[in-house]
């Protein structure tokens, strides 16, 4: 059963997603580097994002038009701040992963090269003669 509701309802519902998925949206941006914290933020996201979708689809068609220049104005700005922070924090992800993958490199490196030596050094140094 549909509830009704009136353009100003409609707009402060909205608004009050949009702002929950912005402070959501920092959250994960500002946790990046935690993966266990990330993803209850993302969970949350994608529940509040659900959300602005059902009330889209739900009572978009008939009130969107009905929205007065400062509403949509102000809807969009959220809309183009959380834009903003996902560029944002996808960036982020980009540069740990990049980390991530220099370590791991480094660290294999230098298993290979303390293997190398660990084999390379015996007591009696037959490895060091060719001829055997």
């Amino acid at each position: 059963m549909k509830v009704k509701m009136d353009v100003n309802q409609y707009y402060e519902k909205k608004l009050s997603l949009l702002k929950e998925c912005v402070l959501l949206s920092d959250e994960i941006r500002s946790n990046i580097d935690e993966i266990s914290v990330v993803n209850g933020y993302l969970d949350q996201r994608a529940s509040v994002i659900h959300n602005l979708q059902i009330l889209k689809e739900s009572y978009g068609k008939v009130l969107e038009p009905q929205l007065s220049d400062t509403q949509r104005n102000t809807l969009d700005q959220r809309v183009s701040l959380l834009l903003s922070l996902d560029r944002d924090t996808a960036k982020k992800l980009k540069i740990s992963q990049d980390e991530l993958k220099s370590n791991m490199k480094t660290n294999t490196q230098t298993h290979k090269l303390i293997n190398y030596t660990a084999n390379f050094n015996s007591p009696n140094g037959h490895r060091m003669n060719i001829k055997k």
